[in-house]
Protein backbone atom coordinates (compact mmCIF):
# COMPACT_ATOMS: atom_id res chain seq x y z
CA UNK A 1 0.00 0.00 0.00
CA UNK A 2 2.74 2.21 0.80
CA UNK A 3 4.75 1.73 -2.43
CA UNK A 4 1.56 2.55 -4.50
CA UNK A 5 0.81 5.62 -2.47
CA UNK A 6 4.48 6.50 -3.29
CA UNK A 7 4.18 5.55 -6.73
CA UNK A 8 0.86 7.98 -7.13
CA UNK A 9 2.32 10.55 -5.37
CA UNK A 10 5.38 10.84 -7.95
CA UNK A 11 2.98 10.48 -10.37
CA UNK A 12 1.25 13.81 -9.59
CA UNK A 13 4.32 15.55 -9.04
CA UNK A 14 5.41 14.56 -12.50
CA UNK A 15 2.17 15.43 -13.71
CA UNK A 16 2.26 19.05 -11.78
CA UNK A 17 5.51 20.11 -13.30
CA UNK A 18 4.43 19.57 -17.03
CA UNK A 19 1.44 21.57 -16.23
CA UNK A 20 4.08 24.30 -14.81
CA UNK A 21 6.34 23.72 -17.79
CA UNK A 22 2.90 23.90 -20.19
CA UNK A 23 1.76 27.30 -18.38
CA UNK A 24 5.14 29.05 -18.65
CA UNK A 25 5.50 28.11 -22.59
CA UNK A 26 2.06 29.50 -23.26
CA UNK A 27 1.72 32.43 -20.88
CA UNK A 28 -1.64 34.57 -21.04
CA UNK A 29 -1.68 37.62 -23.29
CA UNK A 30 -4.68 39.26 -21.87
CA UNK A 31 -6.66 38.93 -18.88
CA UNK A 32 -10.26 38.84 -18.08
CA UNK A 33 -10.69 42.06 -15.86
CA UNK A 34 -9.92 45.58 -17.10
CA UNK A 35 -6.19 46.32 -15.57
CA UNK A 36 -5.68 48.98 -18.60
CA UNK A 37 -4.07 47.00 -21.23
CA UNK A 38 -5.43 47.22 -24.97
CA UNK A 39 -7.18 43.92 -26.19
CA UNK A 40 -8.02 43.36 -29.45
CA UNK A 41 -11.46 41.58 -29.98
CA UNK A 42 -11.26 39.25 -33.09
CA UNK A 43 -14.33 36.51 -33.14
CA UNK A 44 -13.47 32.57 -34.38
CA UNK A 45 -14.36 32.65 -38.11
CA UNK A 46 -16.49 30.08 -38.51
CA UNK A 47 -18.87 31.69 -35.84
CA UNK A 48 -18.82 35.48 -37.94
CA UNK A 49 -22.02 34.48 -39.57
CA UNK A 50 -23.89 33.13 -36.58
CA UNK A 51 -27.76 34.32 -37.42
CA UNK A 52 -31.07 33.46 -36.12
CA UNK A 53 -34.42 33.77 -37.29
CA UNK A 54 -36.37 32.85 -34.92
CA UNK A 55 -39.15 34.65 -33.17
CA UNK A 56 -39.48 32.97 -30.19
CA UNK A 57 -35.84 33.31 -29.22
CA UNK A 58 -36.04 36.98 -29.87
CA UNK A 59 -38.94 36.79 -27.40
CA UNK A 60 -36.84 35.09 -25.08
CA UNK A 61 -34.03 37.90 -25.39
CA UNK A 62 -36.03 40.62 -25.17
CA UNK A 63 -37.90 39.14 -22.21
CA UNK A 64 -34.71 37.25 -20.13
CA UNK A 65 -31.61 39.06 -21.58
CA UNK A 66 -30.38 35.80 -22.17
CA UNK A 67 -30.59 33.25 -25.47
CA UNK A 68 -28.66 30.68 -26.57
CA UNK A 69 -28.28 30.40 -30.32
CA UNK A 70 -26.95 26.83 -31.60
CA UNK A 71 -23.63 26.71 -33.62
CA UNK A 72 -23.47 27.55 -37.59
CA UNK A 73 -23.95 25.04 -39.76
CA UNK A 74 -20.32 23.31 -40.95
CA UNK A 75 -19.04 23.86 -37.79
CA UNK A 76 -18.99 20.41 -37.35
CA UNK A 77 -20.60 18.01 -34.20
CA UNK A 78 -18.02 18.83 -31.79
CA UNK A 79 -19.65 22.97 -31.90
CA UNK A 80 -20.81 24.20 -28.58
CA UNK A 81 -23.75 26.61 -28.85
CA UNK A 82 -23.40 30.34 -28.62
CA UNK A 83 -24.89 31.43 -25.05
CA UNK A 84 -25.70 35.09 -25.60
CA UNK A 85 -25.61 37.54 -22.43
CA UNK A 86 -26.50 41.16 -22.37
CA UNK A 87 -23.80 41.69 -18.94
CA UNK A 88 -20.57 41.42 -18.44
CA UNK A 89 -21.17 39.93 -14.81
CA UNK A 90 -21.22 36.19 -15.80
CA UNK A 91 -22.29 33.01 -14.09
CA UNK A 92 -20.87 30.11 -15.12
CA UNK A 93 -22.33 27.18 -13.73
CA UNK A 94 -20.40 23.60 -13.91
CA UNK A 95 -20.57 19.88 -12.63
CA UNK A 96 -18.22 17.71 -12.10
CA UNK A 97 -18.76 13.89 -13.06
CA UNK A 98 -16.45 10.24 -12.86
CA UNK A 99 -15.54 11.37 -9.07
CA UNK A 100 -12.69 8.82 -7.61
CA UNK A 101 -12.55 7.73 -3.95
CA UNK A 102 -10.21 11.06 -3.62
CA UNK A 103 -12.94 12.97 -4.40
CA UNK A 104 -12.58 16.71 -6.39
CA UNK A 105 -9.29 18.85 -5.97
CA UNK A 106 -9.93 21.62 -7.74
CA UNK A 107 -11.78 23.38 -10.98
CA UNK A 108 -10.12 25.90 -13.01
CA UNK A 109 -11.68 27.98 -15.59
CA UNK A 110 -9.86 28.83 -18.60
CA UNK A 111 -11.10 31.16 -21.58
CA UNK A 112 -10.22 32.21 -25.35
CA UNK A 113 -10.91 35.21 -27.38
CA UNK A 114 -9.88 33.37 -30.87
CA UNK A 115 -10.19 29.43 -30.05
CA UNK A 116 -6.17 29.55 -30.22
CA UNK A 117 -4.79 31.63 -27.25
CA UNK A 118 -5.97 30.52 -23.58
CA UNK A 119 -5.24 32.15 -20.62
CA UNK A 120 -6.27 30.77 -16.72
CA UNK A 121 -8.97 33.11 -15.33
CA UNK A 122 -7.69 35.21 -12.38
CA UNK A 123 -8.41 33.66 -9.18
CA UNK A 124 -8.21 30.68 -6.82
CA UNK A 125 -9.63 27.30 -8.46
CA UNK A 126 -12.95 26.35 -6.80
CA UNK A 127 -14.38 22.35 -5.97
CA UNK A 128 -18.16 24.49 -5.63
CA UNK A 129 -19.80 25.90 -8.55
CA UNK A 130 -20.69 28.46 -10.16
CA UNK A 131 -17.73 31.07 -11.17
CA UNK A 132 -18.28 34.26 -10.86
CA UNK A 133 -16.48 36.91 -13.13
CA UNK A 134 -16.92 39.98 -14.83
CA UNK A 135 -15.24 40.74 -18.19
CA UNK A 136 -14.04 44.42 -19.12
CA UNK A 137 -15.88 44.64 -22.77
CA UNK A 138 -18.04 43.15 -25.34
CA UNK A 139 -17.18 40.55 -27.41
CA UNK A 140 -17.10 36.62 -27.80
CA UNK A 141 -15.44 34.35 -25.37
CA UNK A 142 -14.96 30.63 -25.24
CA UNK A 143 -14.83 29.09 -21.65
CA UNK A 144 -13.84 25.25 -20.54
CA UNK A 145 -13.27 23.78 -17.06
CA UNK A 146 -10.72 21.52 -16.18
CA UNK A 147 -10.95 19.36 -13.12
CA UNK A 148 -8.46 17.50 -10.77
CA UNK A 149 -8.79 15.02 -8.11
CA UNK A 150 -7.71 14.84 -4.51
CA UNK A 151 -3.84 13.48 -5.67
CA UNK A 152 -4.04 16.60 -8.10
CA UNK A 153 -4.74 14.24 -11.26
CA UNK A 154 -7.17 15.57 -13.92
CA UNK A 155 -6.96 16.50 -18.13
CA UNK A 156 -3.99 19.10 -18.97
CA UNK A 157 -5.70 22.94 -19.89
CA UNK A 158 -6.92 23.76 -23.41
CA UNK A 159 -4.25 23.51 -26.42
CA UNK A 160 -4.63 26.31 -29.10
CA UNK A 161 -7.21 24.89 -31.62
CA UNK A 162 -8.65 23.46 -28.48
CA UNK A 163 -13.08 23.69 -28.93
CA UNK A 164 -14.35 25.41 -25.59
CA UNK A 165 -16.88 23.84 -24.26
CA UNK A 166 -19.07 27.56 -24.37
CA UNK A 167 -19.02 30.19 -26.17
CA UNK A 168 -20.50 32.69 -24.62
CA UNK A 169 -21.54 36.57 -26.84
CA UNK A 170 -21.54 39.28 -24.58
CA UNK A 171 -23.44 42.24 -25.39
CA UNK A 172 -24.08 45.20 -23.95
CA UNK A 173 -24.56 47.67 -26.33
CA UNK A 174 -27.37 49.95 -27.65
CA UNK A 175 -28.12 49.38 -31.35
CA UNK A 176 -26.84 52.46 -33.10
CA UNK A 177 -30.54 54.43 -34.62
CA UNK A 178 -30.51 57.55 -36.60
CA UNK A 179 -33.78 59.21 -37.97
CA UNK A 180 -32.93 60.98 -40.69
CA UNK A 181 -35.65 62.89 -42.20
CA UNK A 182 -39.51 62.99 -41.88
CA UNK A 183 -41.76 64.06 -44.53
CA UNK A 184 -45.07 65.33 -44.58
CA UNK A 185 -47.33 64.66 -47.68
CA UNK A 186 -50.88 63.15 -48.15
CA UNK A 187 -52.62 60.76 -50.15
CA UNK A 188 -56.45 59.73 -51.29
CA UNK A 189 -56.92 58.72 -47.44
CA UNK A 190 -55.55 61.56 -45.86
CA UNK A 191 -52.25 63.11 -44.31
CA UNK A 192 -49.05 61.14 -44.23
CA UNK A 193 -45.45 61.12 -42.84
CA UNK A 194 -42.54 59.17 -44.53
CA UNK A 195 -39.72 58.27 -42.22
CA UNK A 196 -36.05 57.19 -43.05
CA UNK A 197 -33.36 55.94 -40.38
CA UNK A 198 -30.28 54.16 -40.34
CA UNK A 199 -29.60 51.44 -37.66
CA UNK A 200 -26.64 49.15 -36.84
CA UNK A 201 -26.06 46.67 -34.53
CA UNK A 202 -24.03 43.03 -34.78
CA UNK A 203 -27.20 41.58 -32.91
CA UNK A 204 -30.29 43.34 -34.50
CA UNK A 205 -33.88 40.95 -34.45
CA UNK A 206 -35.25 40.42 -38.18
CA UNK A 207 -38.13 43.47 -37.44
CA UNK A 208 -36.44 45.32 -35.06
CA UNK A 209 -37.85 48.69 -35.18
CA UNK A 210 -40.39 50.19 -33.07
CA UNK A 211 -42.31 53.69 -33.75
CA UNK A 212 -44.03 55.74 -31.20
CA UNK A 213 -45.37 59.24 -31.60
CA UNK A 214 -46.29 62.09 -28.66
CA UNK A 215 -46.95 65.43 -28.26
CA UNK A 216 -44.74 66.10 -25.92
CA UNK A 217 -40.84 64.83 -24.84
CA UNK A 218 -43.04 63.79 -21.50
CA UNK A 219 -45.09 61.89 -23.28
CA UNK A 220 -47.30 59.62 -23.46
CA UNK A 221 -45.67 57.53 -26.07
CA UNK A 222 -47.93 55.69 -28.21
CA UNK A 223 -46.56 52.97 -30.90
CA UNK A 224 -47.87 53.31 -34.36
CA UNK A 225 -45.73 50.64 -36.25
CA UNK A 226 -43.98 47.84 -34.28
CA UNK A 227 -42.34 44.84 -35.74
CA UNK A 228 -40.76 47.09 -38.70
CA UNK A 229 -37.94 45.46 -41.02
CA UNK A 230 -34.48 47.30 -40.92
CA UNK A 231 -35.19 48.86 -44.50
CA UNK A 232 -34.52 52.52 -43.50
CA UNK A 233 -37.69 53.70 -44.77
CA UNK A 234 -41.31 53.46 -43.93
CA UNK A 235 -44.64 55.29 -44.76
CA UNK A 236 -47.50 56.25 -41.57
CA UNK A 237 -50.76 56.65 -42.56
CA UNK A 238 -51.72 58.91 -40.30
CA UNK A 239 -55.49 58.52 -38.13
CA UNK A 240 -57.53 61.51 -38.33
CA UNK A 241 -57.06 61.75 -34.30
CA UNK A 242 -53.45 62.29 -34.36
CA UNK A 243 -52.32 65.98 -33.58
CA UNK A 244 -51.33 68.37 -36.13
CA UNK A 245 -47.74 68.39 -34.42
CA UNK A 246 -46.08 65.20 -32.93
CA UNK A 247 -43.05 63.97 -31.75
CA UNK A 248 -41.94 60.94 -33.26
CA UNK A 249 -39.42 58.20 -31.56
CA UNK A 250 -37.32 55.07 -33.40
CA UNK A 251 -36.75 52.34 -31.15
CA UNK A 252 -34.28 49.31 -32.20
CA UNK A 253 -33.70 46.30 -30.42
CA UNK A 254 -31.33 43.48 -30.32
CA UNK A 255 -31.45 40.10 -29.66
CA UNK A 256 -30.89 40.27 -25.85
CA UNK A 257 -33.07 43.00 -25.01
CA UNK A 258 -31.01 46.09 -25.74
CA UNK A 259 -32.79 49.21 -27.40
CA UNK A 260 -31.71 52.09 -28.97
CA UNK A 261 -33.71 54.68 -29.17
CA UNK A 262 -34.04 58.11 -31.52
CA UNK A 263 -36.62 61.31 -31.70
CA UNK A 264 -37.59 63.85 -33.96
CA UNK A 265 -40.40 66.53 -34.30
CA UNK A 266 -42.16 65.95 -37.56
CA UNK A 267 -42.98 68.80 -39.76
CA UNK A 268 -46.33 71.11 -40.20
CA UNK A 269 -48.86 68.81 -41.41
CA UNK A 270 -50.48 69.24 -45.31
CA UNK A 271 -53.17 70.84 -45.14
CA UNK A 272 -56.11 68.77 -46.29
CA UNK A 273 -59.13 71.15 -45.46
CA UNK A 274 -60.81 72.49 -48.69
CA UNK A 275 -61.90 76.27 -48.71
CA UNK A 276 -65.92 76.48 -49.55
CA UNK A 277 -67.23 79.72 -51.17
CA UNK A 278 -70.57 81.54 -51.74
CA UNK A 279 -72.06 84.35 -52.82
CA UNK A 280 -73.21 87.08 -50.25
CA UNK A 281 -74.45 90.30 -52.26
CA UNK A 282 -74.44 91.29 -55.73
CA UNK A 283 -74.22 95.49 -56.15
CA UNK A 284 -73.22 97.51 -59.09
CA UNK A 285 -70.03 98.76 -59.49
CA UNK A 286 -69.47 102.73 -60.06
CA UNK A 287 -71.68 105.55 -58.95
CA UNK A 288 -74.62 106.46 -59.62
CA UNK A 289 -75.22 109.52 -61.48
CA UNK A 290 -78.86 112.04 -61.32
CA UNK A 291 -79.61 114.00 -64.18
CA UNK A 292 -79.04 116.71 -62.58
CA UNK A 293 -75.32 116.05 -62.03
CA UNK A 294 -75.09 115.67 -65.88
CA UNK A 295 -75.99 119.34 -66.79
Amino acid sequence: MKRTSSLLLVSAALLGGTLSAARAANPPRWFLFDFGRPKTVQAPANLGKTVIHDPALELIAQQQRTVTVQAPAGTGPAAPNVQMVNSRSLVIEFEVKDMGPSGIGTVELWYTRDGQTWAKSPGMPQRQSPFVLDVSEDGLYGFTVVASNGMGIGKTMPLPGDVPQMWVDVDTTQPDIHLTSTKAGADENGRTLTLRWTAVDRNLVVRPITFFYAETPDGPWVPFATNVENTGLYTWHMATGVPPRVIVRAQATDRVGNIGEDEMQVPAPVDLIRPSATIKNVTRNGLIVTPDEQK
